[in-house]
């Protein structure tokens, strides 16, 4: 499923239109998605820095998303994932207990999706993940973001390693 975030844009709803039509006549357009992310991303100079970053646990049209969305004039980075795994977790599953799983993908330079239900998303927003930070390493924790995507159903903890836009 690829999914094209969009970081550091100030109207990210107004291109979801237009990044969809990029791929309308493509075959896996139905399986794409695209997360609004509501970051900043400026420069040490605090100029704005807006781009699109691809995370697909497929490659193989990798290349050709990359180079449709070329053509919006933003940069691109690329997101590896190991795995994408659909579907929802059950009521009673407990993320805290995959820790060390988490600490070990963000360590190795791995990517992993977890799903969290909305009031526990909610909260590590509202405190800005800092009951985490105790309780990984630095460089794991650097690693993490909070994410939604257009489906308002579905909130998850992005473990990633962000690899490279190819020439």
């Amino acid at each position: 499923m690829p999914n094209i975030e969009l970081h550091g844009f100030s109207a990210p709803e107004t291109m979801i239109t237009s990044i969809f039509d990029l791929f309308k006549d493509r075959g896996y357009v139905d399986e794409m998605v695209v997360t609004i992310c509501r970051d900043t991303v400026v420069d040490r100079s605090g100029k704005t820095q807006p781009f699109f970053r691809l995370a697909n646990s497929c490659q193989e049209h990798t290349s050709e998303i990359i180079e449709k969305l070329r053509t919006l004039h933003f940069d691109i980075e690329r997101l590896i994932l190991d795995d994408f795994i659909p579907g929802t977790m059950p009521a009673n599953f407990d993320w805290r207990s995959h820790l060390a799983e988490i600490e070990k993908y963000a360590e190795e330079n791995w990517a992993l999706e977890i799903d969290l239900p909305k009031d526990e998303w909610e909260r590590l927003e509202a405190e800005e993940m800092e009951s985490l930070k105790s309780m990984l390493s630095e460089g794991a924790f650097g690693r993490l973001s909070l994410q939604t995507n257009i489906n308002p159903e579905r909130y998850f903890l992005l473990v990633a390693h962000i690899g490279s836009c190819p020439n």
